[in-house]
């Protein structure tokens, strides 16, 4: 599923140090940020229940100011 861990890049991580542990763990979050704004953005449009769109939308904005702060491309893979 896109935006979750792998087992294999837990291991990467679990051996990288300095800027490729950083790198995996950007990508990571990266991947994960923009697999939640996918997520939110379908619930927006096709939901039913107007409290699930409205989350859907904060968590969106959230995922999006996360993406923001981290820089760099939002599809970067882990």
């Amino acid at each position: 599923m896109p935006g979750m861990v792998s087992l294999d890049t837990l291991a990467r991580a679990k051996r990288a140090t300095g800027r490729e542990f950083e790198r995996i763990l950007t990508g990571s979050l990266r991947a994960h940020f923009a697999q939640s704004r996918t997520l939110c953005a379908s619930e927006r449009a096709s939901g039913g229940a107007n409290e699930a769109k409205d989350l859907a939308a904060l968590v969106e904005r959230s995922a999006t100011e996360e993406l923001d702060r981290l820089g760099g491309p939002s599809r970067s893979s882990p």
